[in-house]
């Protein structure tokens, strides 16, 4: 994140498209970086980059690692982090439930 001290915490929200970031964010905390960038209706990879960077740096959000993938959350939500895993772990439960079921049905058809 090499933007040294061009931006302060009170400027860091007047750049729109960084608002408009830090909004979906917040209207959706723990969305992965391609449900933002489409939610977003961003093309590029680079300019949503930088706008997550220069929010994190900031304490406007953080990423949390969670499985294999990353998760945006702004900072002021405790509970995210939680919601999300149990979340997750409910929907990979799911989807090796959906996997198992469709084991039985091919072997006893």
């Amino acid at each position: 994140m090499g933007f040294g001290t061009r931006f302060t915490q009170e400027e860091v929200l007047d750049q729109y498209t960084r608002a408009q970031v830090f909004n979906h964010i917040y209207a959706h905390p723990g969305q992965r970086y391609n449900h933002l960038r489409n939610g977003l209706g961003l093309s590029g990879n680079g300019m949503l980059q930088f706008h997550l960077d220069v929010l994190e740096k900031f304490d406007f959000i953080r990423r949390v690692k969670i499985g294999k993938g990353v998760r945006y959350f702004y900072s002021e939500h405790p509970n995210a982090v939680a919601e999300s895993i149990v979340d997750g772990v409910s929907s990979d439960v799911s989807m090796q439930n959906q996997g198992l079921v469709s084991k039985i049905a091919r072997a006893t058809a």
